[in-house]
């Protein structure tokens, strides 16, 4: 789908801000929006769903948008916030800490709580909005990094940096398929520079926990395809008690073995769409990603999307 773009430029002058006002509350989550050039301002913003996500892409004057606690109040959306300074420089403040976002960067924002940002003339900004729980299964707890500026100049950042900046432009020339898979990617890779953040901080109890819960996440990604696959394995493999892997994951809410087949569906989900894989059969697919009973594969998969394997490698829509 090809993204949706408005501007000032399609209203009379004395009604620009106004009519920004209500783009902004529209596209993000519900705010706030405060600008000196109130009787004179200039922007334009894109939207657009990319699989679960969505990509918004903003340019405009000097402004501050402010999420409060009576606009969470009045409000419905829970979700994460991923922002990005493409152009000049913005700052965000979240849970007492400011991320200063230099072209490049971003931070993490939760929509359950008040934030502001701070934008200066002819910026360029990006916002990722991310359900909650595609990252809370990646990283775990993500409470300790919002707010905090992640550095997009090298490593994970960069590259998740650099493929939100290209999604804005190329996002429509990519399949539904593709869409899907690249957002999966996008979520791994924000999940490792968010992850590698928690990891890097002062070391403390719950710090070394985040860090074994990413470890044993990534572990588990690794592994989706065996079918042996277990928490025992998982314990084996890095050279932990049984009980220390299952104390790990019930600290986050998660049952490993409700995230193992959760990720298995999906990574299944995403064959069964993808057209290049159409010579491909339902029964190597599901045992491709670890499935060993194709009885128990259908019933599960029309149990989480609400149709079965057959029916949405046809086209059916999934329940959402």
């Amino acid at each position: 789908m090809a993204a949706i773009t408005h501007s000032t430029k399609d209203v009379p002058p004395q009604k620009s801000f106004e009519y920004w006002h209500d783009l902004v509350c529209g596209a993000f989550v519900s705010l706030d929006c405060h600008s000196p050039n109130r009787d004179s301002f200039s922007g334009s913003i894109s939207s657009q769903p990319i699989s679960s996500l969505y990509l918004t892409t903003m340019v405009s004057d000097r402004m501050d948008l402010v999420r409060s606690p009576k606009r969470i109040a009045a409000a419905r959306e829970d979700c994460f916030l991923v922002a990005l300074e493409a152009r000049t420089r913005s700052a965000l403040e979240q849970d007492g800490r400011e991320g200063i976002l230099h072209a490049g960067d971003f931070a993490l924002v939760d929509s359950t709580r008040p934030y502001t940002v701070l934008f200066q003339d002819n910026f360029e900004h990006h916002v990722l909005r991310i359900p909650r729980r595609e990252l809370l299964q990646r990283v775990g707890p993500l409470d300790a990094v919002t707010g905090v500026t992640i550095a997009g100049a090298s490593g994970a950042g960069k590259l998740a940096s650099t493929l939100i900046q290209m999604l804005s432009v190329e996002s429509s020339a990519l399949t539904p398929c593709a869409q899907d898979q690249i957002a999966g990617t996008l979520i791994d890779l924000l999940a490792v520079a968010l992850g590698s953040h928690l990891a890097d901080r002062s070391v403390c109890e719950s710090a070394v926990q985040t860090a074994w819960f990413v470890r044993i996440r990534n572990h588990i990604e690794a592994n989706l395809g065996n079918p042996e696959l277990s928490r025992s394995g998982i314990a084996a493999a890095l050279g932990v008690s049984v009980r220390h892997v299952t104390a790990v994951f019930g600290a986050n809410g998660m049952s490993i073995t409700s995230y193992i087949w959760e990720r298995r569906l999906h990574r299944c989900r995403i064959a069964l769409a993808d057209k290049s894989q159409r010579g491909r059969s339902i029964s190597s697919i599901a045992f491709g990603w670890g499935f060993n009973d194709m009885s128990h594969f259908s019933r599960v998969f029309r149990d989480r999307y609400g149709v079965s394997p057959t029916e949405y490698r046809h086209g059916a829509v999934p329940a959402s």
